[in-house]
């Protein structure tokens, strides 16, 4: 039998403009090690002491700084901020915890009246059966506002 793990409730605070909310799940053996003095890009993938991170803000890496988050949260490694990536996913709940709407994106960024939506004030989805045909994408979410737009992520 499998052991099952519950991760921590997220939240991550949507905008107008497409955010990466969710990284995909996948193999670190094909993730790059974390180095210092690399110049890293938006989208780019390092793994360090054992944990997979997502670049969401390019910058350089510095010795002085690695990445170090676990269960969800961001790390800044200096100018680069890093999202952990869970090393597996049974379930995935999107909860929209805002007062404007929210789109989805599964594998490419999400577009405002397109994809999935998640009406405001707890408009829900449960993304495990998109993931099933799409198991190897990251998820982006859009609002229709700025603002204080939380999307609320239940994974385990």
């Amino acid at each position: 039998m499998s052991k099952f793990i519950a991760y921590a409730p997220l939240a991550r605070t949507v905008s107008n403009a497409s955010l990466l909310v969710v990284p995909e799940v996948e193999s670190q053996e094909a993730i790059t090690a974390w180095a210092a003095g690399v110049v890293t890009a938006v989208g780019d993938k390092i793994k360090y002491n054992g944990n997979a991170y997502y670049c969401i803000s390019a910058g350089t890496t510095t010795a002085a700084s690695q990445p170090t988050a676990t269960d969800g949260d961001d790390t800044t490694d200096a100018a680069v901020t890093w999202r952990y990536i869970r090393p597996v996913r049974n379930n995935l709940i999107l909860v929209n915890d805002s007062s404007e709407v929210m789109y989805l994106g599964f594998g490419n960024a999400a577009v405002a009246n397109r994809g999935i939506r998640l009406n405001a004030n707890g408009g829900s989805f449960n993304a495990m059966e998109e993931l099933r045909y799409c198991p190897q994408c990251d998820i982006y979410a859009i609002a229709a506002a700025s603002g204080s737009n939380n999307l609320c992520i239940q994974e385990a």
